[in-house]
């Protein structure tokens, strides 16, 4: 079939479609050419030679686009192709055992305008998907989705030597639940659009754009020498907005703004999430070659926890010895967060510069007790401080509190309460 393209009149527009796949296995070829025999007049333009010609695929065909990690296995339908191009529908094959659909036609075949689009059309679980392509983001993920890809070739780069094949995945991942909290996680019955785009001439490494629901995205793959799958080698993500350019070094950056963010979900799902937040495994050989991110920053318009309300704050973070190091200001308050590795035992150090009880007394504002049935061993370990403790005007002072699981509940290691009128100590 790719010699059709390459070695007949049609090369002019689709000898690129050609360059962009590796095909195995052999297609009949149907062909009707019209000849014209009519002696042409002096100095007269010579008349074109007609042809429409069908390619039969019978289920053997393999095919594997240069660009992408996956291979197109029993091609079966046909072809039909003409001076205008080429036309194709419902092409039936298979993607790692899962069936597809393959269209393929021109648009506006001319030298300089118009272009060549496959579409395929498929179904993936995502448990099929990780063994694929491992990697530890696909444990927040459950479930299967439809998806769309479409490969594209612009007939006025068909001349350049290495003509961009324009690729886009898409699906609105209806079918698959998301683990993380709002604004990313959601359940499998709710679409989310999701979509990457890229444009590949045939050289690593290269770079992708995502869009998904508040997030944009950069991301750089590279594909080493005698591998087939590429790595991530580095991500610059944005809440909010579009990245502008990759991080100098490898790994990834963060950055954006967030409206909302209720801490105690989020605290709780990084507990559960130690593929992706726990300590390195010293047996773990490939958590060395594994993205770190990058020293980042997020503006959040209000975090909530519990009572506890912060608004307008400039949060850095950053990887530290497993765990995470935050840091906050804005709205008058400020302090810092040291999260240990998800999974251990270490001590979760929160330090605020201010904090008001108040408002931790005060009914709920709808007029309903909201149950909990939380356990507070599921903190762990615990060491708050508090620089400057009130009661709405009223300071207390500095405050120390150590809190630490047991079996039957949670012990006060250490009560330490420093103010102009009073001072505690115990545990």
């Amino acid at each position: 079939g790719l010699w059709v393209l390459k070695n007949t009149p049609l090369s002019r527009n689709l000898a690129g479609v050609a360059d962009a796949f590796d095909v195995t296995g052999d297609a009949r070829l149907e062909l009707e050419l019209q000849i014209p025999l009519k002696k042409r007049a002096v100095n007269a333009k010579p008349l074109p030679v007609g042809f429409d010609g069908t390619l039969l695929f019978d289920g053997k065909p393999t095919l594997t686009p240069k660009a992408l990690p996956l291979t197109v296995t029993g091609l079966n339908g046909r072809m039909r192709f003409d001076s205008a191009g080429v036309h194709a529908q419902d092409i039936a094959a298979l993607v790692d055992g899962q069936p597809i659909r393959i269209g393929l036609t021109t648009e506006q075949s001319t030298e300089q305008e118009g272009r060549t689009r496959i579409e395929i059309a498929g179904r993936s679980k995502i448990e099929d998907l990780s063994r694929r392509f491992p990697s530890p983001l696909w444990t927040i993920a459950d479930g299967r989705a439809d998806w769309t890809l479409d490969l594209s070739l612009n007939n006025a780069d068909m001349q350049l030597a290495a003509p961009p094949l324009n690729i886009e995945l898409a699906s609105d991942l209806r079918g698959v639940a998301l683990s993380p909290p709002a604004p990313f996680g959601k359940r499998a019955n709710e679409a989310r659009p999701l979509r990457v785009t890229t444009a590949f001439t045939g050289a690593w490494p290269i770079d992708l754009r995502l869009d998904f629901a508040v997030l944009g995205a950069l991301l750089q793959l590279q594909r080493r020498p005698g591998t087939e799958v590429p790595e991530l080698e580095r991500a610059s993500f944005v809440i909010g907005a579009k990245p502008e350019a990759l991080p100098g070094p490898r790994g990834i950056l963060i950055g954006g703004r967030l409206n909302e963010v209720d801490l105690a979900p989020w605290l709780a799902w990084t507990r559960d999430a130690d593929a992706l937040f726990g300590a390195k495994d010293a047996a773990d050989t490939e958590a060395e070659s594994r993205l770190s991110v990058l020293p980042s920053s997020l503006k959040i318009g209000q975090v909530s926890f519990g009572a506890l309300r912060l608004s307008d704050l400039d949060l850095r973070f950053s990887p530290r010895a497993g765990g995470w190091s935050i840091g906050f200001e804005g709205g008058g308050n400020g302090g810092s967060v040291d999260l240990p590795p998800a999974g251990s035992d270490g001590t979760l150090r929160v330090r605020l510069n201010d904090l008001d009880l108040q408002p931790f007394t005060e009914p709920d504002p709808s007029g309903q007790a909201q149950a909990t049935d939380d356990d507070p061993r599921n903190i762990g370990r615990l060491a708050l401080t508090i620089e400057s403790l009130r009661f709405a005007d009223d300071l207390l002072g500095r405050a120390l509190l150590s809190i630490e699981p047991t079996s039957g509940g949670v012990r006060f290691s250490e009560i330490n309460l420093e103010g102009p009128l009073l001072r505690a100590t115990g545990s």
